[in-house]
């Protein structure tokens, strides 16, 4: 190899190295099968079109073209494709599909708005209470309607969240169209996206009942008739991550304890919190230190989730009034003083020796935002 060659090839492998990542969009694979099922589908139809004409113009057909076997020139599949099994009925986060189109695979499920970027899912991050959502994803993969289709279900939507009249068609917007699900209110979304179309039904299972739908993603128009079909098929279980409400209490009584206004006694509070003879020290300082945020102090409750048979996770809403804490000196110091602030907040609770209590990790986290560098545990 001459010096000049080894030299453009230097060049070449250093230009190769630089260029950029070649990424193909997801639905890369079921657009290009729908769009190549069509063509033959076309060539097909042709195809028979022509040998049709040929018969009428009385055009002489060899054996071989009309299907016969044994001819050389017969065409014989490469291999008998293995039958599809229908995914139905298919149960998840409390819903049981009970009808979808023929030749549907299932292909995951998901938990907490998970799964493709359809509709739902994005309803479904967006409502706040991502874990109480739940999504099951299919697929017909057969190259004749490349279609994903999802069924979700969000057992506690928070509608109000979004403002306006707090209601399922503020959350979707004015291009969602109003029809009935099984019975119930419901809207229906529909558009372009990239080239493909997607949409869904969305409704309530009663006025304060569970949200569900049903969204597709497709590179050929919507049918709206399956859409329905699957809408209707639907059968709702109970929630997998409710609480019972003996658990919601014992929750409660022990997150009221450490962030409830008044001094609890030492023994109370070690029986609130998971490793409290490790943590109780750092509790009396920050009592010791902030007096007026532990007289003012008020704790109140949103929603509550059971992770596991030992773990429930809850999202509540603490306020008091004490500007001297750091965190609120620092983020008020041009307000009004001594007003009582409000702080949103999530955490855990864990299930220790048949006693329901404020997780380690939960205390300490919350301890973090007041700030105070006195004041850290882990």
């Amino acid at each position: 190899m001459s010096v000049i060659d080894h030299d453009l090839e230097t060049r070449l492998r250093a230009a190769r190295a630089e260029l950029p990542e070649l990424t193909v969009d997801p639905w890369f694979t079921e657009s290009v099968r729908a769009r190549a099922w069509r063509r033959t589908a076309r060539l097909r139809a042709a195809g028979v079109a022509a040998l049709v004409a040929a018969v009428v113009a009385g055009v002489a057909i060899p054996a071989g073209l009309l299907g016969g076997t044994g001819h050389k020139g017969s065409i014989v599949p490469a291999k008998t494709p293995a039958p599809l099994v229908d995914a139905v009925p298919w149960t998840y986060g409390g819903i049981t599909v009970t009808w979808l189109p023929a030749g549907t695979v299932h292909v995951r499920d998901g938990n907490g708005g998970q799964g493709f970027p359809g509709p739902m899912s994005q309803v479904s991050m967006l409502l706040g209470y991502n874990e109480s959502s739940y999504s099951s994803t299919f697929m017909r993969p057969d190259g004749k309607e490349a279609s994903t289709i999802e069924v979700g279900v969000n057992w506690m939507p928070d509608l109000a969240a979004f403002g306006g009249n707090g209601d399922l068609k503020s959350v979707l917007g004015t291009g969602a169209t109003e029809t009935t699900v099984r019975g119930q209110q419901a809207f229906q979304t529909s558009g372009t996206v990239e080239g493909r179309y997607e949409g869904g039904l969305y409704w309530r299972e009663g006025a304060d009942g569970p949200l569900l739908g049903v969204s597709t993603r497709d590179v050929t128009p919507i049918d709206w008739a399956e859409i329905r079909g699957i809408a209707e098929g639907l059968r709702l279980d109970r929630d997998p991550g409710g609480v019972d409400p003996a658990t919601v209490e014992q929750v409660k009584a022990a997150f009221s304890v450490v962030y409830g206004a008044g001094e609890e006694t030492d023994e109370a509070w070690l029986a609130a919190v998971q490793d409290g003879a490790e943590l109780i020290e750092l509790a009396h300082r920050a009592r010791d230190r902030y007096p007026q945020l532990v007289e003012t102090l008020e704790i109140s409750f949103s929603s509550m989730r059971r992770l596991s048979p030992t773990s429930v996770q809850l999202s509540y809403t603490i306020s008091f009034i004490d500007d001297t804490v750091p965190a609120i000196k620092s983020m008020y110091a041009s307000s009004s003083p001594n007003i009582r602030r409000s702080v949103g907040g999530s955490g855990s609770a864990v299930l220790v020796d048949g006693r329901w209590m404020v997780s380690r990790e939960s205390y300490c986290a919350q301890l973090r935002q007041m700030g105070d560098k006195e004041l850290v545990c882990s």
